[in-house]
């Protein structure tokens, strides 16, 4: 195999820089990377062709999909719990042209528009609508503060 890189049980060729911390039950997909001292909660999923970044902290029962790259700190975002379900939204800027938005593993990630649209949808008028519009208020703010937007 190519120097760094490990067989996983399951034949997938995965990449984990020493230090890395990777909780229970968790998924890694294909040729992802996981950086030096990474830190990745229990039950997460890392999607193949992933990358994270030297020191990057991703939590439990995260999910973040297919080729989805954050090499700086200041690229991800997580806000835990919220929502119906509790579950955590991971925000990750940088890999595509435009922020997405990962909440109950959709592969591809939302785009800030696809999401509002999406809450609206499913959560007209109810307390998950407010605070998840509250929550893409403050995505806004902290993508501003950081060069993001």
């Amino acid at each position: 195999s190519e120097a760094g890189w490990h067989v996983a049980p399951n034949g997938d060729k995965i990449r984990i820089g020493a230090g890395a911390s990777i909780g229970a039950w968790t998924r890694i997909g294909a040729r992802a990377s996981i950086g030096t001292g990474a830190s990745i909660g229990d039950r997460a999923s890392i999607g193949d062709w992933t990358s994270i970044g030297d020191w990057a902290s991703i939590g439990a029962g995260v999910c973040l999909g297919e080729g989805v790259k954050i090499t700086l700190p200041q690229d991800y975002l997580e806000i835990r719990p919220i929502g119906s379900r509790d579950a955590p939204l991971s925000v990750v800027w940088g890999w595509k042209p435009e922020v997405r938005l990962f909440t109950g593993c959709r592969s591809s990630g939302l785009t800030l528009a696809e999401f509002e649209s999406a809450v609206h949808k499913d959560h007209a008028g109810d307390k998950y609508e407010a605070e998840y519009m509250a929550a893409l208020e403050f995505i806004v703010a902290v993508g501003k503060a950081r060069g993001k937007a």
